[in-house]
């Protein structure tokens, strides 16, 4: 067997590894990949978490509340669920001019005491139907990501 004929196998297995390392990589497969469409920032979760509103997508809304700001809601009947998360909202809607057409961070503070040390205030402009007005969110980091106190 010729060098060259005994170089191409390895050529096409390098070739295969690369493709299969590239389809890794593309779907997000390894060690301290973040998932695209992870927020990682606090004013990237608030701008989610208003698009899912806007979108009516309440439970990718109601998911990216924080688990004590769940907690904080529940009655002694029970959990605050995705149900009562969504009459919120709608109930939100209804006082401030009508659904969430866009919404744009303008910026961030530390939260004030009481609130955690990781706490957040992110002000942001939100676009309804009877106008554009400037709104306060505040996020904490939970669990090793950000979410929402305020809903």
């Amino acid at each position: 067997m010729s060098r060259a004929a005994a170089a191409r196998p390895g050529g096409l297995a390098t070739l295969a590894g690369l493709g299969v390392a590239l389809l890794a990589a593309a779907a997000g497969i390894g060690f301290g990949v973040v998932p695209m469409g992870s927020p990682e920032e606090p004013g990237d979760v608030v701008e989610a978490y208003l698009t899912d509103v806007g979108e009516a997508r309440a439970w990718s809304a109601y998911t990216r509340l924080c688990p004590t700001a769940r907690d904080a809601r529940a009655t002694p009947a029970g959990v605050y669920g995705v149900g009562e998360f969504w009459d919120d909202v709608l109930a939100r809607n209804a006082r401030e001019g009508g659904p969430i057409r866009e919404a744009t961070v303008t910026g961030f503070a530390l939260a004030a005491a009481p609130a955690p040390a990781s706490a957040r205030d992110i002000t942001v402009l939100v676009q309804r139907a009877d106008g554009v007005a400037p709104q306060v969110y505040r996020v904490d980091h939970q669990d090793g990501h950000f979410c929402l106190l305020t809903v």
